[in-house]
């Protein structure tokens, strides 16, 4: 049983899943955390937040993983703004279906 947020991480890892890195310069960490109370990067290993790599959870890594494990079979995706996402899981998906306003 998963019991708490290292051993989820630890399955998550050997399972594996991968996270989106997002490139965040120090200044633009610095002033998320002066000027919004809910932006933390704390919880981010130490050598990768200093080098502006932070690993997150997105749609797109989700839908990778549940492909590799064979359980993701027909995504569909709804943006509601025209034109995004660009991509889902490794596909081009600029001509997804757009929802309506």
């Amino acid at each position: 049983m998963i019991g708490d947020r290292a051993v989820a991480q630890d399955w998550l890892r050997l399972s594996g899943y991968r996270p989106t890195t997002l490139e965040i310069s120090s200044m633009t960490r610095l002033g998320a955390r002066l000027f919004e109370a809910n932006v933390a990067f704390d919880d981010h290993p130490f050598d990768r937040r200093m080098a502006g790599q932070i690993d997150v959870v997105t749609v797109e890594s989700i839908v990778d993983f549940m492909r590799a494990r064979g359980v993701a079979h027909d995504v569909k995706v709804v943006s509601l703004t025209p034109g995004f996402p660009q991509k889902i899981g490794g596909e081009d998906r600029s001509s997804a279906p757009q929802a309506e306003r």
